[in-house]
């Protein structure tokens, strides 16, 4: 058979709308099919959804849809779709199936790939099992809280998942409004950001010229390692995303106008886009996104392998300084992670591991260098720890903007916002239910990170009548036990902080 000739682009979209996002995923489908495809790029959905409302079970199992020009999604044929089963996409089998498909009917130069949906640690929510809806109408003003009280365990047999909400509100007298509830019964497993990498490597053999993930918390410095030799161009946040995303109709439009755009123009576009749709979330109709961090950054991993040099080489000194028993050492690193307050929703320092809805534990990477440059008094380490600012800032990070983020001043508590984290659990039981136990996340065989945290979670400092901080330490610095996180006096860090700016 004739191969097909190839288009300048083709954007692979993989849409996961088996959750709360179900609306707003419908959303972003109606936006790619108001531009439509044209004779120099294709745009291809992988659509993974549930049964709900007036849709139907044809929806349940995953599918490809090409956005023809000119058509609806509803009334748009569907070009592929797989037999339903429980494992759907997180079967890597099963995806690689549509990624091979993509790439046989809709060949091109360049391929680019965005996810969309909720993000995790280290995971989409991409996920296996049934699932069922049931619509509701309740009070406008009823709460998170309230719904999940009244209606968690109203469908015996079956978890809670979430809900989603649509815009009316109904003209009677008591204006409710209503409610989609998603319910889900062996749903045990999701898909890994590494298994969606050795999915696409396994289709694309490293021909990826951009991969976005448009969710929340996949911008940690573990899941840019995954992708490396994937792509050179790896764009994500670092915290939240809103939930339209970031603004598909800009998106395809410049691609329709620009079909011979490189791919380090579509990084920059994907940055300055979401600037202009979803800068402005202090100014947000929703309530929550006036208060948390909202990014995206743009990293360019072909710099990556520089970057884990100069942090193995830091990751060892300062386990090298915990294994001698250096007290400097480990209260130096304790003064500067207890500056770093994670990006969750809760302050996770403070609880306990079942108590953690969110066991994120990322903190902001720069933002813990920066801090550790602030206590430290030791030439050595301090190259060292710039080394590694210098490759993140000038070689890993391309391309940043966030909003909500108050700087501080050195030696403070804050999130930092500074586009790129770490996942750094404040204690030993919080890490063993973090992605530092996950046997995929390449990044800690790589590095020295996980051996550093081991070693810090054990120390127990000497018992010295002075503390070991040598004929240079700085006056005031006190161990994080005693001094509760509170920065040296503000004379003190005017003279560090102009310091450490030169």
């Amino acid at each position: 058979m004739k191969k097909k000739p190839g288009k300048k682009w083709t954007l692979i979209f993989l849409l996961s709308a088996k959750n709360n996002l179900f609306h707003e995923q419908l959303s972003v489908i109606n936006e790619l099919y108001s531009i439509g495809s044209s004779d120099d790029v294709d745009f291809v959905i992988l659509f993974d959804a549930i049964e709900g409302d007036k849709f139907s079970k044809g929806f349940a199992a995953p599918s490809i849809y090409h956005v023809t020009k000119g058509a609806t999604f509803i009334s748009d044929a569907c070009f592929h779709r797989l037999k339903p089963s429980g494992t759907g996409l997180t079967d890597q089998k099963n995806l690689e199936k549509l990624l091979k498909l993509v790439i046989a009917n809709f060949p091109s130069d360049k391929y680019g790939f965005i996810y969309k949906g909720h993000g995790g640690a280290g995971t989409t929510d991409i996920s296996r099992g049934a699932f069922n809806t049931k619509m509701v109408v309740v009070d406008p003003k009823i709460t998170d809280d309230e719904i999940k009280e009244k209606f968690g365990n109203a469908e015996r047999g079956w978890t809670f998942e979430g809900y989603c909400e649509y815009p009316v509100v109904t003209k009677n007298a008591v204006r409710k409004k209503p409610l989609l509830l998603i319910y889900s019964r062996g749903n045990s497993k999701s898909l890994l950001y590494t298994e969606l990498a050795e999915a696409l490597d396994a289709v694309f053999k490293k021909q990826l010229d951009f991969i976005c993930m448009d969710c929340c918390w996949a911008q940690q410095i573990e899941n840019a390692n995954t992708f490396v030799g994937l792509t050179n161009h790896f764009i994500a946040s670092a915290d939240e995303m809103p939930a339209l995303g970031l603004g598909y109709t800009h998106l395809c439009k410049h691609f329709i106008n620009r079909p011979a755009i490189k791919a380090e123009e579509v990084a920059n576009l994907l940055v300055s886009i979401f600037f202009y749709n979803n800068y402005a979330d202090y100014d947000s109709d929703v309530p929550e996104f006036r208060e948390m961090g909202v990014s995206l950054t743009s990293v360019y991993l072909e710099e990556y392998e520089k970057f884990l040099d100069v942090f193995n080489i830091l990751c060892s000194h300062l386990t090298k300084g915990l294994i001698e028993k250096d007290n400097r050492i480990y209260y130096l690193f304790q003064n500067a992670r207890k500056q770093c307050l994670d990006y969750t929703y809760k302050d996770t320092d403070s609880l306990q591991a079942s108590e953690i809805d969110f066991p994120m534990f990322n903190i902001d990477l720069v933002w813990l260098l920066e801090n550790l440059l602030f206590y430290n008094t030791d030439q050595v380490l301090e190259e060292k720890i710039f080394n590694v600012l210098y490759q993140l800032q000038n070689n890993i990070i391309s391309g940043y903007i966030g909003n909500n983020y108050k700087k501080s001043i050195l030696g403070d508590k804050a999130i930092g916002g500074n586009g790129i984290s770490i996942c750094f659990p404040a204690t030993k039981d919080h890490a063993e239910q973090s992605i530092l136990n996950n046997n995929k996340m390449s990044f800690y065989k790589k590095t020295g990170w996980k051996k550093l945290l081991h070693e810090y979670y054990k120390y127990i400092p000497t018992k010295t009548k002075a503390m070991p901080f040598g004929p240079g330490s700085r006056k005031g610095f006190k161990p994080a036990d005693t001094l509760a996180g509170a920065a040296p006096p503000k004379s003190e860090q005017r003279l560090v902080f102009r310091s450490f700016k030169h």
